[in-house]
C-alpha cells in the first residue's frame, strides 16, 4: 500500500507537470494568432519552441524555424541567433548532432558579432556537449573552457558550476580521474555556495563514482551517501535509485555482498517507480552478482538471466555482454564448464561485436566529422566569398556615398564663395556708384564754374564790332 500511494503521488505530480506545460503551449499558440509579424512574435515563437523541447522535439525545430523566417524578413541579427539556438535544440534532442553543431556554429557567429557573453557562453557550452556525445573530447574541453572563462568575466556562478562539472565528467571519459575530481571538487564548491541542492546532488554522485574507479572506496560511499540524502530530499527518485546502486557497487567491490544485495533490492524498486528500464537491468544483473557473491548460485542465475533476458529484448550490448560474463561465471563456480564455455563464447562474441560496432562507429563518426567540416568549410569560403562582394558593394555603396557628400561639400563651398563674392563685388558697385555720382557732381560744378567764369569774361572784354568802330573812329580822326 505505501508503494502505490507513492506512486499515485509521483504519476499525479507529473500528471500536474504535463498538464501546466499543455497550457502553457495552448496560451502561447493562442497568443501568437493575436501578434502582428514582428520581433515580439519572434520571441513568442521560440518560447513554444522551448516549451517543446522536453516534450516534442519536432515541434521545437518547427516552430524555431517559422521564428528564424521572420527574424530574417525583419533582419534583426539577435532573433535570428535566438531561433537558431532553438532548431540546434530540436536536432540535439533528436540526436541529429552534426546539425545541432552546425546551428550552433551560426548562433555563436551571431553572438560574438553582438558581443552578447551570456549568450556566446550558452552556446559554447551546448558545443561542448555535443562534442562530447561525439566523443570528440578535445574539442569538448576546449568548447567548454571557453564558456568557463566567459561565464567568470561576467559572474554566471550558476553556469560556472555547470560548466566546470563537464569538463569534469570529460576528464572522467578520459580516463583522466585526478584532473576530474579537480573540476568535479571545483563545481562543488560553488555549488555549495549557491545552495544548489540539486545539483550538489548531481555532483556528490560524480564524486562517488570517480572514487570508485580509483578504489577509494570508502571516499566513494561517502560521496554516494551525500547524495543519497539529497536525492531523498528533492524526491528525485530516479537519482535516488541511482544512489542506491551505486552504494551496492561500493560494497559490493568491498566484498561485502549481504549490504551490496540490501541496496540493490531497494534500487529495483525504486527503479521500478521510476520506470528507468536500463536502470532496472543493470541492478537486476548487480542483485545476481550479489547472490552470487553470498554463493546462492541458483538466485545468482536466476537474476542473471532475468537481467539478460532483458537486455536482449532492449538490445543493449553493454550490458548482454557484463550478462552473459556473469553467467559464464556462475556456471564456473558451480561446476557446469559447459554451460560456463557456452556463456563465456557467446561473452566474446557480444565482446567483439561490440568493438566492431564501436570501430564502425568511430570510422563513420569520424568520415561525418570530416564531411561536416569539409561542408563547413566550403560554407565558410563561401560565406567570406559573399561577404567580400557585400564589404565590395558596401565600399562602393561607401565611395559613391562620400563621392556624392564631397560634390555636395563642393557645390556648397562654391555657393558659398559665389555668394560671398557677389556680396564683395555689389558692395564695390555701390561705392563706384557712389564715387561716379561724387565725380559726376565735381564734374557738374566745376563745369558750372568755367561756364560761369566765361560768362563773366564775356561780360569784361569789347565785342569784335565794338572794336571795329572804335578803330574807324581813330582813323577818320587822324
Amino acid at each position: 500500500m505505501k508503494f502505490q500511494s507513492k506512486l499515485l503521488v509521483v504519476l499525479s505530480f507529473l500528471n500536474l507537470i504535463v498538464q501546466a506545460q499543455n497550457r502553457q503551449i495552448d496560451s502561447l499558440k493562442h497568443l501568437i494568432t493575436t501578434l502582428p509579424s514582428d520581433t515580439q512574435k519572434v520571441n513568442v515563437l521560440n518560447a513554444l519552441a522551448a516549451a517543446y523541447f522536453f516534450i516534442e522535439p519536432a515541434q521545437t525545430l518547427e516552430n524555431g524555424t517559422e521564428a528564424l523566417k521572420l527574424a530574417v524578413t525583419l533582419n534583426s541579427e539577435k532573433h535570428i541567433a535566438n531561433a537558431y539556438h532553438y532548431i540546434a535544440l530540436g536536432h540535439y534532442a533528436s540526436a541529429r548532432y552534426l546539425q545541432a553543431l552546425d546551428y550552433n556554429k551560426k548562433t555563436l557567429e551571431i553572438r560574438e558579432r553582438l558581443n552578447d557573453k551570456l549568450g556566446m557562453a550558452k552556446t559554447c557550452g551546448n558545443m561542448g556537449v555535443i562534442y562530447s556525445r561525439l566523443s570528440n573530447y578535445p574539442k569538448a574541453i576546449e568548447s567548454q573552457l571557453r564558456a568557463l572563462k566567459i561565464q567568470e568575466e561576467i559572474g554566471d556562478k550558476k553556469s560556472m558550476s555547470s560548466a566546470l562539472g563537464n569538463i569534469g565528467n570529460i576528464y572522467s571519459e578520459l580516463g583522466e580521474k585526478k584532473k576530474a575530481l579537480e573540476y568535479q571538487f571545483r563545481s562543488l564548491k560553488i555549488k555549495e555556495e549557491l545552495g544548489d541542492k540539486k545539483g550538489l546532488s548531481s555532483c556528490y554522485g560524480n564524486i562517488g563514482i570517480i572514487y570508485l574507479a580509483l578504489q577509494e572506496l570508502d571516499k566513494s560511499l561517502e560521496y554516494q551517501q551525500k547524495s543519497l540524502a539529497l536525492t531523498i530530499e528533492l524526491e528525485d527518485i530516479d537519482g535516488e535509485a541511482n544512489c542506491l546502486a551505486n552504494i551496492g557497487v561500493v560494497h559490493g567491490e568491498k566484498q561485502d555482498f549481504s549490504t551490496a544485495l540490501k541496496y540493490y533490492l531497494m534500487a529495483y524498486e525504486k527503479a521500478k517507480q521510476a520506470d528507468d528500464k536500463t536502470l532496472i537491468i543493470r541492478v537486476v544483473g548487480n542483485i545476481g552478482s550479489a547472490y552470487s557473491g553470498l554463493g546462492n548460485f541458483s538466485l545468482a542465475e536466476k537474476y542473471s538471466k532475468d537481467a539478460l533476458a532483458m537486455a536482449i529484448e532492449e538490445n543493449n550490448l553493454s550490458y548482454m555482454k557484463t550478462d552473459y560474463e556473469r553467467l559464464s561465471d556462475i556456471y564456473r563456480r558451480k561446476g557446469d564448464f559447459e554451460k560456463a564455455f557456452e556463456y563465456y563464447k557467446n561473452f566474446i562474441a557480444i565482446r567483439d561485436t561490440i568493438f566492431s560496432v564501436d570501430n564502425q562507429k568511430l570510422v563513420l563518426k569520424n568520415q561525418m566529422l570530416s564531411d561536416f567540416e569539409r561542408e563547413m568549410t566550403a560554407d565558410s569560403v563561401r560565406t567570406a566569398g559573399e561577404r567580400k562582394i557585400m564589404e565590395a558593394q558596401l565600399q562602393h555603396a561607401k565611395t559613391r556615398s562620400y563621392t556624392l557628400y564631397g560634390g555636395l561639400a563642393l557645390v556648397l563651398i562654391f555657393a558659398l564663395v559665389m555668394f560671398n563674392r557677389f556680396r564683395v563685388t555689389r558692395k564695390q558697385k555701390i561705392i563706384i556708384e557712389d564715387q561716379k555720382k561724387i565725380v559726376e557732381e565735381k564734374q557738374k560744378e566745376i563745369l558750372d564754374s568755367i561756364i560761369y567764369a566765361k560768362r563773366i569774361q564775356q561780360s569784361l572784354m569789347p565785342t569784335e564790332r565794338y572794336i571795329e568802330k572804335n578803330v574807324s573812329k581813330l582813323k577818320g580822326g587822324k
